[in-house]
């Protein structure tokens, strides 16, 4: 009996040693650092972005919570909106991502479910929810995400903003090409939102003068 106990403790031990692997640097430019894992079950990696920024958890909350801004700084996205079903604590957005000839467009419903556990931080977790609304024709809707946006307050006016997601492309796209886009794209976000609150941060310093 105690044999068996340790062998099925060295088991999941092991299971769970081998479920993912360690996060990668991949790139480190203009303040944002890109970071991936390959994760038991999934062909297409996992990414981390970090980037810290001048500005409140607030500011950078309302930046995601802004449908309409959202398009401005998410990667080549072409669509992106909330959906009815929405709540302050639940929110379901949809987008569009524009995908290189010949690969049809990706379209994806996410389910954002904000919380927070304490003053200094605030998490959304992510995860897809691909029959919330109906399929659009000519679009390839994403049926595996999870991931989440992590805002911390680090002091002195800075925020660390941190997405970090595991996504399956779908459809007959190889995980190689799939995979070609996982850095690219999370660091052009997270610069792009970066700009976008400094531009917020400077507006308003501006008007105060």
């Amino acid at each position: 009996m105690k044999i068996s106990s340790v062998i099925f403790v060295l088991f999941c031990f092991l299971a769970h040693s081998t479920a993912q692997s360690d996060w990668k640097l991949e790139k480190n430019s203009e303040g944002v650092k890109v970071y991936t894992r390959y994760v038991a079950g999934w062909g297409i990696k996992e990414f981390k972005a970090v980037v810290e920024v001048n500005c409140s958890i607030a500011d950078a909350e309302a930046v995601l919570r802004d449908a309409k801004g959202r398009k401005e700084w998410m990667h080549n996205t072409l669509d992106t909106r909330d959906l009815e079903g929405s709540s302050q604590n639940e929110l379901f957005s949809y987008s569009v991502v524009d995908a290189p000839w010949p690969v049809s467009d990706r379209d994806n419903v996410t389910k954002k479910v904000f919380t927070y556990p304490s003053k200094q931080q605030i998490v959304v977790k992510m995860s897809a929810a691909p029959n919330h609304t109906p399929k659009v024709s000519g679009n390839v809707r994403i049926q595996k995400l999870q991931g989440e946006w992590r805002f911390t307050d680090l002091g002195n006016g800075k925020t660390e903003i941190i997405q970090q997601c595991l996504a399956d492309a779908g459809g007959n796209i190889p995980d190689w090409l799939a995979n070609s886009s996982v850095i690219d794209s999370p660091f052009y976000t997270l610069l792009n939102m970066k700009k976008r609150l400094d531009s917020i941060i400077w507006s308003r310093k501006v008007l105060k003068k």
